[in-house]
Parts: structure tokens; C-alpha cells; sequence
């Protein structure tokens, strides 16, 4: 039962508009996440042993005493508690990660809930792409679904710019979830770990990808040019060239159809257009200042628009206060604006001492965990991190338990250093 609701938990994690409540940490995946922490206690408590990773677990708490260390004032900001909180999510979810993936054919199950989880995923961003493309007012229809935040963000129209988030309040974490979800299946779908269908697991990931491009995130279209590649890198050296070049031209394929199709549906001159939105944004990709055309239109003026001054105003901060920083989750009542990168914030907020924590935590990860599912997890996880703060989501925290995971899996016969053997991952003795 306890196997079962991990699997639950993994399903269900890029699940994040619909609210348990407001708490940034209290999504459906907590609900999962407090039950599987609880059986793991219980465990640990009949057996009188530490149920995680010691050493892992030890350098999590190394970093939340870190980032607790930054405590701006008393009472303590509301902000704080929350985005602390949220460390402490991800940090139980790495764990939990790691634990069960020890378990004999664990890595199997897990591959086939992340592909189906995927499957649903990339249905819903073509079905909502179809729906919303060209009409403000479907926008409005699916964004008043009970219980979701919202499923598509209208961000500039008159720009054409209309970002899918599909199940995310943000387009950028949207993209993130869609390309950590799309690499770790077409890897899986390689190593015939997937659904099991086989053309599923080659058409499936080009629909995602189409996914994660209709949020329009910068990040998410860069961090994507990438994930492939080392998809294709990794997957060269576990089976045969031809198996993936076979693979992911089936899967870019899918993604011109689908594409296709949303172009089809596209009404011009009415709400968020195809060709005005991918213009607008890729004459910005590489600009990190003021978006334009122009002020009016687009941005409000203010410096926070402009993400090299957000930068800057948080480095000068970090010079102020270099030890333990301005405090967890404070920038953005003192300076307006979070500054869209994970180095920055981590410094600027909880200083050195944060900073050099977490450092750790990153390393003990690396030095105890290994894996090419898990490798591929934690880079896909992290690059985000340039334009992004992944901390407070599940990505890099989920990323990280694979590759703790993978260090203790019996070796098979394929050439997969985590994966186990082809009979053990169908059930059969190995």
C-alpha cells in the first residue's frame, strides 16, 4: 500500500492549481506526501532505525537550519513560513524518493506512472490549446473550473501572447514539469520502460513538448534545445543509435502535427495568435530587460520589469547582509520583485550560510546517488534554475530522490546503471 501511494504521489505531482488551500505548499501532492512520511515513521519506529538516507537527510536538515538562520524579524513574515515550509516539502519528497526506489522493480513502476502521468499531461495541453487558442473567452472558461487557479495565463494579447499552464499557476514551472516529464519518458520509452505501448511512448513526448511550448516560457524553450540533446547523448550510449534517432523523430513528428492542428484552430485577429505570439517571444528570448514593444503596451515601467536591475538590487543586498542574508521569501516585499534565478535569490536571502548549505546538500546528492534516469532528472531539474527559483518546487526535490534512488539498484543486463534487468522490470524473476 505504502509502494502504491508513492506512485500516487509521483502521478500527481506537476498537479499544482487545484488547492488543498492558498499555503504555496498545500497541493495535492502533500495530502500523498504526509500519508507515505507517516508509514515511513511508523516503520522506523517498530524497527528502531533512521527510515531515509542518513546522509542525505542529515544535509537536508544542514540546509533548512541554514536557510532558518535568515529570519529577517519577529513576527516572523508569513512569507517566510511558507516558502520555508516548502523547503521542508521537497526535502521529505526527495526523501521519500530515494527510499522507495530502493525496493526491487520499484524504478519499473515509477517509469510507467511518470510516462501515463505524462500521456494525461500532454492530452490536456493539446485538448487546452485547441480550446483557448484565438477566443478570450474560453480562456475565461477553463481559468473558472472549481478549484483550479488557472489553466492558461493571458498575458499580453495585444502581442498575441497567450501562455498555456496547463495544471500550473505559472507558464515557466508548467514548461519545467512538461520537459523534466517529456526527457525521463522518452528515456524510459528507450529502455522499453514505459507504457508499454510503443508507439505511446514515441509519439506521447512530442505532444508534451508542443505542450511545454505553448507556455511561451523563455526558459522553457531553451532548457528543451538541451533536454533533448542529452536525452539523445545518454540514450546513445544505453542502446543503439538508430533506436533513438528512430525515437525522437517520431517524436518531433507528433509535435509538428499537434502544432499543426493548433494552427488550425487558430482564428486570427481574435485573441492570443500563433504567429504574433512565437514573433513576440522570440524577439525577446535573449532579452532579460524590459520586455517590449513598448512601455504601454507591455511593461509598467517600473525597474522590476527589468530582471538585470532585480539582479542587481538583490546582489547589493547580499553585500549589505553577507552572512545570513535579508531573510527566506523577503525580496519580493522589499524589492517588488523575485529576481528569476536560484543562485541570486538563495544568496541574497539567506546569505553564505544558506548558500554554502545548500551547496552541501547538492553535493551529497551527487557523491552518494548515481543513475542515468536520475542524472538526466537533475540536470533537466536544475537548468531552469538560471531563470528560475525550482526550490520551492518539486522538480529539483523529485529530481533528487531519483538519484539517490538509483545508487542502491541491482545491475542488469542492459547497459543502464538504474535500471533493473528486462525480466525483473516486468514482474519476472531476474
Amino acid at each position: 500500500m505504502r509502494d502504491r501511494l508513492f506512485l500516487l504521489l509521483v502521478g500527481v505531482l506537476p498537479l499544482h492549481t487545484v488547492f488543498v488551500s492558498g499555503w504555496i505548499s498545500w497541493k495535492p501532492l502533500l495530502v500523498v506526501l504526509v500519508v507515505v512520511v507517516a508509514s515511513d515513521v511508523v516503520v522506523a519506529l517498530r524497527s528502531r532505525s533512521w527510515p531515509w538516507p542518513p546522509p542525505a537527510s542529515l544535509a537536508l536538515m544542514m540546509f533548512l537550519g541554514g536557510a532558518l538562520v535568515s529570519i529577517p524579524d519577529w513576527p516572523v513574515p508569513a512569507r517566510f513560513v511558507k516558502l520555508w515550509l516548502a523547503l521542508g516539502v521537497g526535502g521529505l519528497l526527495m526523501l521519500v524518493t530515494a527510499r522507495s526506489l530502493r525496493n526491487p522493480g520499484m524504478l519499473a513502476r515509477v517509469a510507467k506512472t511518470i510516462a501515463w502521468s505524462g500521456a494525461l499531461m500532454a492530452a490536456c495541453a493539446l485538448l487546452f490549446s485547441l480550446w483557448i487558442v484565438g477566443s478570450p473567452d474560453r480562456i475565461e472558461s477553463v481559468n473558472q473550473i472549481p478549484g483550479v487557479f488557472r489553466v492558461a495565463k493571458p498575458a499580453y494579447l495585444e502581442q498575441g501572447f497567450l501562455a498555456l499552464t496547463n495544471w500550473h499557476q505559472d507558464p515557466g514551472y508548467a514548461a519545467a514539469w512538461m520537459n523534466l516529464w517529456a526527457s525521463l519518458w522518452l528515456l524510459f520509452g528507450l529502455l522499453g520502460l514505459g507504457t508499454g505501448r510503443n508507439r505511446l511512448d514515441a509519439l506521447g513526448p512530442g505532444v508534451l513538448m508542443v505542450g511545454s511550448v505553448m507556455t511561451a516560457s523563455r526558459t522553457g524553450l531553451l532548457t528543451l534545445v538541451i533536454d533533448l540533446a542529452v536525452v539523445a547523448w545518454v540514450g546513445a550510449r544505453l542502446v543503439k543509435w538508430k533506436s533513438v534517432v528512430r525515437q525522437l523523430s517520431t517524436a518531433a513528428a507528433a509535435a509538428v502535427l499537434a502544432l499543426g492542428l493548433i494552427g488550425l484552430a487558430d482564428r486570427q485577429g481574435i485573441g492570443g495568435d500563433l504567429d504574433r505570439e512565437f514573433g513576440f517571444r522570440l524577439s525577446n528570448l535573449f532579452n532579460l530587460g524590459r520586455v517590449a514593444p513598448t512601455e504601454g503596451e507591455v511593461g509598467t515601467g517600473d525597474p522590476s520589469d527589468n530582471r538585470l536591475e532585480v539582479w542587481g538590487d538583490y546582489l547589493a543586498e547580499f553585500r549589505q547582509h553577507p552572512w545570513r542574508g535579508i531573510g527566506l521569501g523577503t525580496g519580493w516585499d522589499q524589492l517588488l520583485q523575485e529576481p528569476h534565478n536560484l543562485g541570486v535569490e538563495v544568496l541574497s536571502e539567506t546569505g553564505l550560510v544558506g548558500a554554502l548549505s545548500l551547496i552541501g546538500l547538492v553535493l551529497v546528492v551527487l557523491r552518494t546517488g548515481g543513475g542515468a534516469a536520475g542524472g538526466i532528472a537533475l540536470l533537466v531539474s536544475l537548468l531552469p534554475g538560471l531563470a528560475q527559483t525550482v526550490l520551492f518546487e518539486p522538480t529539483w526535490w523529485f529530481a533528487a530522490g531519483l538519484f539517490l534512488g538509483g545508487a542502491g539498484l541491482p545491475l542488469g543486463a542492459t547497459r543502464d546503471p538504474v535500471n533493473p534487468a528486462p525480466q525483473e522490470a516486468h514482474g519476472e524473476p531476474s
